[in-house]
């Protein structure tokens, strides 16, 4: 039963780190000690969970984001990119000591393919709160990758008392043993297939036996796979099972966070009430839609987003 707050309820509650991204665009990665011009560069909103809440929110569900921020500049940068995308900022604790996560973005001009250098925040890790409560209780689904592991344990058992389903994204290299009791408390697990190899510890198996299996060993309501360009694989509680082409892209530009548009859209779909394979054609065809631009989100994304 969803509690009578005084706030004002938020569909989507996230809970993830948020990452200021810079990209440059080069003809080809460069060597040990070779320097290269970019071609372009840009600066934008990064971090899975963060994306997928400014995806959703361009699409019109309301959605919030429970993190923690610095006031130093690549902070405020990123407050300003969620803002303008409507996302509710409310719950992102400011400390003085903290600083934000940076990424560094290579992504070559011919194929849109990347390579990254991460480097963490300082003092990023979020805290409970009784406010951050109230927003899962009151939520349609509480989206989650992983990050702010405690707090998000305890979300998950607020969202599992008050009836909020739970969605976990499983990124491509982002499996670590300890994350497996929040995988297996998802209602919707949509995952990289690097993420359910790792997780099921096989490598070989084709991607629709992978989202079997992890919807069998989670009682996930849905599982699914995501595979690029090759499409994704879904399969439901009630045996129902299919696939998602992706959406053709005449020109790739980048990348850079189509996996975490793909749930964003998705999640967006599921509170708006369409039906599982709806949400998977709009999540496709905003991936597609974000592999033609630059960046994991920007502002031309957001604006496009209003129309799909």
């Amino acid at each position: 039963m969803k509690s009578d707050h005084d706030l004002n309820p938020v569909p989507i509650v996230g809970i993830g780190v948020s990452v200021l991204d810079t990209l440059l665009s080069v003809d080809q990665f460069p060597h040990e000690e070779q320097v290269v011009q970019a071609k372009s560069r840009a600066a934008g909103l990064g971090g899975g969970v963060a994306v997928a809440m400014a995806t959703a929110s361009s699409l019109g569900v309301k959605t919030l984001l429970v993190d923690r921020l610095g006031t130093d500049v690549a902070s405020r940068a990123i407050i300003e990119s969620l803002a303008q995308a409507g996302v509710d900022t409310r719950l992102i604790d400011r400390s003085e000591a903290s600083t934000a996560s940076i990424a560094s973005i290579w992504v070559t001009s011919s194929s849109g393919s990347r390579t990254i250098v991460f480097s963490p925040g300082n003092d990023i890790e979020a805290t409970w709160a009784s406010e951050i409560e109230t927003a899962v209780a009151d939520a349609t689904v509480l989206h989650l990758n992983g990050r702010h592991r405690e707090v998000a344990t305890r979300a998950i058992e607020v969202a599992k008392a008050t009836g909020t389903r739970v969605s976990y994204d499983g990124g491509a290299h982002r499996y670590r043993s300890e994350i497996r009791p929040l995988v297996c408390q998802a209602d919707i697990l949509i995952v990289a297939r690097q993420f359910a190899q790792a997780y099921l510890d096989d490598s070989s198996a084709a991607p629709i036996d992978l989202c079997r299996r992890l919807r069998k060993q989670t009682n996930a309501e849905l599982a699914g796979v995501t595979c690029g360009t090759e499409g994704s694989w879904f399969e439901t509680k009630d045996g129902s099972s299919w696939h998602q082409p992706a959406f053709p892209v005449e020109n790739v530009v980048d990348t850079t966070g189509c996996g975490d548009v793909f749930h964003g859209a998705f999640l967006a779909g599921l509170v708006r009430g369409d039906s599982f394979q709806c949400c998977g054609e709009l999540a496709a065809r905003a991936a597609a839609l974000n592999a033609s631009q630059w960046g994991a989100f920007g502002r031309a994304l957001s604006l496009q987003l209003g129309d799909v």
